[in-house]
């Protein structure tokens, strides 16, 4: 048997390639993932913006993206700038401080209130 591992976190590696994703065991799903998540919905994002946008918020660039979504530069750039006019931002910069300012927001208490991060156990 292998590791049980969550649609969502398939979508994101996928584009690497098997060969260059270790599933270590204790991978983490986290209220902070899932408040992206809920973000990149009310915005409108599609299933490329949204690999697109969790790449630059890991803070990819733009070749490093379109290499690994196995596209053009040109493309990413384009998704980028959708991701920013429908966050109602100007840039990556922006965006970032966007999920920066609700983490700063939140506080301690919002933090300790989370539910605890889960680990999803490994074969063997």
């Amino acid at each position: 048997s292998g590791v049980d591992v969550p649609d969502d976190l398939l979508r994101h590696v996928w584009p690497l390639g098997w060969d260059h994703v270790t599933l270590t065991g204790d991978y983490r799903w986290s209220a902070d993932t899932e408040a992206l998540e809920e973000r990149f919905a009310e915005w409108g994002l599609t299933p490329s913006e949204r690999d697109v946008a969790w790449f630059t918020i890991k803070g990819l660039s733009l070749a490093e993206i379109a290499r690994m979504r196995q596209t053009s530069d040109g493309t990413v750039k384009a998704q980028s700038n959708a991701i920013y006019r429908k966050a109602g931002v100007s840039g990556r910069t922006q965006l970032l401080s966007l999920f920066l300012e609700d983490l700063m927001e939140e506080g301690p208490r919002a933090a300790a209130r989370r539910p605890a991060p889960v680990a999803v156990p490994s074969s063997g």
